[in-house]
């Protein structure tokens, strides 16, 4: 998994305080929209113990509060904490993406899922925050995910190469709402 280049020095990543507002905005420079924190509650995990949660998104607009139907939404992002990790010292954080073929459906093209309960239980173990992201396929979504993943068995293709034929980015994956759910 590639992890996010956020500027920051490890020093400052350690200096964080991850999850203390209940709201993270981002510049309009930095995204379409401002993620804010959509819902938040205390989940039981599996993990011996429970994790607060958060959800971010854009702010729903006044008309679209009320219906879950909008297509034009920006996909939500997910926070979990374990632990004490308001005091920003020596916070573990793993960035983890959407892996519905290997997390979901069972497949072994990859270890996402592998990847993501050692994550899980370590965070739960040490403490520490978990960013699950909505970047399915390296960024490109399931539909080009399972195309790239077809032409991977017709052709032989890695994924990298699979992307590329596709006429798709070797890497779409955007890591920028990390540093405001981070912040």
């Amino acid at each position: 998994t590639v992890q996010p280049d956020l500027d920051r020095s490890p020093a400052e990543h350690t200096k964080a305080d991850p999850l203390t507002s209940s709201t993270c905005k981002m510049d309009a420079s930095e995204a379409a929209e401002p993620m804010v924190c959509l819902s938040d509650c205390s989940l039981p995990t599996e993990f011996g113990d429970r994790c607060e949660l958060r959800i971010f998104g854009a702010k729903p607009k006044v008309d679209e509060a009320i219906s879950s139907t909008s297509s034009a939404r920006v996909p939500e992002w997910v926070a979990c904490a374990w632990g004490n990790v308001r005091d920003g010292e020596r916070v573990h954080v793993r960035v983890h993406d959407a892996c519905l073929t290997s997390e979901i459906l069972g497949s072994l093209k990859c270890d996402c899922a592998h990847q993501l309960r050692l994550a899980q239980a370590h965070l739960a173990r040490e403490g520490g925050v978990l960013i699950y992201t909505p970047q399915e396929g390296r960024g490109i979504g399931l539909a080009q995910k399972v195309a790239a993943y077809a032409l991977q068995e017709r052709h032989g293709l890695d994924t990298v190469d699979a992307n590329v034929a596709l006429g798709l980015p070797a890497e779409a994956r955007d890591y920028r709402p990390v540093r405001a759910i981070l912040e």
